[in-house]
């Protein structure tokens, strides 16, 4: 052999060796129950595991991302919650008790939400709260993705994710040893949407083709034999009757909404024929303004005044319609100009209520200042609280007392209307739900309630209040025929 091949040998049987070091070592298939390791052994590109409570479908993730993340030194495993801070509470623990349990030399740095295994591969930390972090796989390359808690992630971002990010990065590695993407979760409230079309709602057939598995705490051997009593005692714990909402998403696996939860549940879903959106009243259009990752929307309220005697007082009502609304994503300044006055021409606008935070601000200025739109800031959020509760009542009660209709056709407005929860304190939506057609609604409301008067009733003719006012309507008379006279003379 010449030295030249010699070394190449030696270089060979190095590299090799040097690769052992990196073979994968983890694997825990032997400690998965049978639907987990179903699920594991399953091919498809997308998987669902819609799972309850202590169903073991949280430790089945954690296992997998350990185990792939082995498999692929120098790669990196997704493991998406729907915030960075959840994902950091609720499974780094998960990952530390498996190191602890299994002795698998896991270097786990919570600093920098990553888990590291002994071949080199990394399992990551991601939250999918806002339209940047949608955008932070693009680019790259993962031999799987972990979407948990599914049905508390903002349904728009999820499907985006799935379709535009997490898709296109997990292609790279089909056909070698890659798994796609995982997408878990409990049960939602949210009607129809994205999670429940994946998982086929309450039927386990997804609409969208995934592969769909179900498990519940009965497939959890730890719980043998103690099922009932577990769920028993979390009813009596809590003091919830068995048809709880919450207990019934969580623990039985079914779709089911809580509507004491909504924003706008005086609403009775009702909606009006686009026949009888009145002709006359004057019409305001909400905007509320997005960006590159985040849609612009806008909302077109038709409003009817008529004159109410409420208790003594006469009332000037504005009955409003909702008759048009829309939502554009990435719009230039030049687009939310051109969209803006194509909309105004066709619904006769006569109000625009524009977004008056952040550079809300200054692009209001420009609709109004280059292309002539009779735009105007308003906010709202009201000052003394700093939050928007206020507009949200206001929009609830109107819907509930029947001063404000939606009609036909509506259907971004409608599907928000539908779903949106309050946030934790009820000072706002929750942020893991779109609502930039409510926003815009409520700007549209907020613009017209200015107009708004409340007058005093005349008193009735006879009465001492009546004899009063003529009193005072005779001496402002004769003061002003004085005053008269006197201009006159000069």
């Amino acid at each position: 052999m010449t030295p030249r091949r010699a070394a190449d040998h030696r270089w060979a049987e190095d590299w090799h060796d040097s690769f052992r070091e990196f073979e994968p070592r983890i694997d825990l298939t032997s400690h998965l129950h049978p639907k987990q390791l179903a699920f594991r052994r399953d091919p498809s590109p997308i998987r669902v595991v819609h799972g309850t409570r202590r169903s073991g479908k949280s430790e089945g993730l954690c296992i997998e991302a350990l185990e792939v993340a082995d498999q692929f030194p120098g790669e990196t495993i997704p493991y998406i919650m729907p915030t960075i801070g959840k994902g950091a509470d609720i499974v780094f623990p998960k990952f530390e008790e498996l190191n602890h349990r299994f002795k698998l030399g896991l270097r786990i740095v919570r600093g920098e939400y990553k888990v590291h295994t002994p071949s080199g591969g990394r399992v990551q930390m991601f939250g999918l709260s806002t339209e940047p972090e949608v955008e932070k796989g693009r680019g790259h390359r993962f031999p799987l993705v972990i979407v948990d808690e599914c049905g508390a992630q903002r349904q728009d971002l999820l499907k985006r994710a799935v379709r535009e990010t997490f898709g296109p990065a997990t292609a790279d590695f089909r056909g070698l040893g890659g798994r796609g993407i995982v997408l878990a979760g409990t049960a939602g409230y949210e009607p129809d949407c994205y999670w429940e079309q994946l998982v086929g709602g309450n039927q386990h057939k997804s609409k969208l083709g995934a592969s769909v598995h179900f498990m519940t705490i009965w497939d959890n051997p730890l719980f043998k034999g103690r099922e009932r009593m577990v769920l028993e005692a979390h009813l009596r714990d809590h003091n919830l009757p068995a048809n709880d909402a919450g207990y019934r998403r969580e623990w039985l696996g079914e779709f089911c909404s809580n509507s004491e939860g909504l924003c706008y549940q005086r609403w009775n879903g009702a909606l009006l024929p686009r026949h009888m959106i009145p002709i006359d009243g004057y019409t305001v259009m909400g905007l509320d303004l997005g960006g590159t990752l985040s849609p612009s929307a806008w909302g077109v309220v038709r409003f009817v005044v008529t004159e109410e005697i409420v208790g003594d007082k006469l009332r000037t009502i504005h009955h409003g319609h909702v008759i048009g609304s829309f939502e554009k994503l990435g719009c230039s300044v030049e687009e939310l100009g051109s969209i803006t006055r194509k909309l105004a021409t066709a619904y006769n606008v006569s109000h625009i209520a524009g977004d008056s935070a952040g550079m809300g601000s200054t692009i209001v200025e420009d609709l109004r200042n280059v292309y002539a739109l009779p735009i105007v800031r308003v906010t709202k959020n009201s000052r003394a609280k700093g939050n928007k509760s206020g507009a949200i009542w206001m929009a609830d009660s109107m819907l509930g007392a029947g001063t404000l209709h939606v009609h036909e056709g509506c259907d971004p407005v409608i599907r928000q209307l539908r779903v949106v929860p309050w946030n934790d304190d009820r000072t706002d939506h929750h942020g893991r739900f779109a609502d930039h057609s409510l926003d815009a609604l409520l700007y549209s409301l907020t613009l017209s309630r200015q107009h708004e008067v409340e007058t005093e009733l005349p008193p009735e003719p006879g009465t001492a209040e009546w004899y009063r006012a003529q009193e005072l309507a005779d001496e402002r008379a004769t003061i002003e025929f004085a005053r008269w006279r006197q201009a006159r003379a000069a």
